[in-house]
């Protein structure tokens, strides 16, 4: 089989834009499943229990310092712990 010089350069520039399609199409799929599990209800790390826990704890002492959360704040509410 002799294909002419700008035959091979279509098939190769072909084969390099299907790989590239391939790749990104691969990332797309991987990005998605990230922003799926962000927004995750049963994640525990999805981004609405991480703003939620972050602005319960601000209000709780005015820093951001982790030392308390969402949960714990509705549990001392409840049982009036404190």
């Amino acid at each position: 089989m002799n294909l002419s010089s700008a035959t091979q350069q279509k098939l190769i520039l072909g084969g390099l834009v299907l790989l590239v399609v391939v790749v990104a199409l691969r990332r797309a799929g991987e990005a998605v499943g990230e922003a799926a599990e962000a927004v995750d209800p049963t994640n525990r790390q999805n981004l609405f229990a991480r703003f939620a826990n972050r602005v319960t704890d601000i209000l709780d002492d005015g820093v951001q310092n982790d030392s308390n959360t969402l949960g714990t704040a509705i549990h001392q509410l409840i049982n009036g712990d404190s």
